[in-house]
């Protein structure tokens, strides 16, 4: 008669867990949408602000999805990396074979720089040099309202701890 709680308490407890996994699944899913909405709307204004025409926007657009793409190969093959380097560390691996694991970080790291540089001399390319000192500071300045955005949502004051203007007033 003792033991016949167990199986109820388990799928009391399968019960429970079953609709927090759908509510992250969903959640997980929103934080796209999120995303998407915020590209929209950086290409929008960064089209607005550096007035460009549809030609120009499209090729921008074009090259900005690319590297997206480039980034997340790298960032798969970083997640990828770095369980191969957890296990060789548990598992006990050699130096070598932990040396090894190291310079395929190395030559990731490389990659991605290279993939970066060549993002920037496409968009100086696409924008001409004023126009790519023009999307840099619009990308930075986008990026802090996107930020104070955030962390006014989350009840927090926009700036943080390491904005000049807040060491300042505190």
């Amino acid at each position: 008669m003792r033991r016949n709680w167990i199986p109820t308490l388990a799928v009391a407890l399968a019960l429970l867990l079953t609709p927090a996994t759908g509510f992250a699944q969903v959640r997980k899913a929103g934080h796209g949408a999120k995303f998407e909405r915020i590209r929209a709307a950086f290409m929008e204004r960064l089209t607005e602000d550096l007035s460009l025409d549809q030609s120009t926007a499209e090729k921008l657009a074009q090259s900005m999805e690319n590297f997206r793409e480039h980034a997340r190969t790298l960032r798969h093959e970083g997640k990828a990396l770095k369980a191969k380097l957890k296990d060789g560390v548990e598992s006990g691996a050699s130096d070598s074979e932990i040396e090894g694991i190291l310079a395929e970080f190395d030559t990731m790291r490389e990659k991605h720089r290279q993939i970066r540089e060549s993002h920037k001399a496409e968009l100086r390319q696409i924008l001409g040099s004023r126009g790519y000192a023009e999307y840099v500071l619009f990308r930075q300045k986008f990026r802090k309202e996107i930020r104070n955005k955030i962390r006014e949502r989350k009840g927090l004051r926009p700036g943080g701890i390491f904005e000049p203007s807040n060491a300042l007033n505190s």
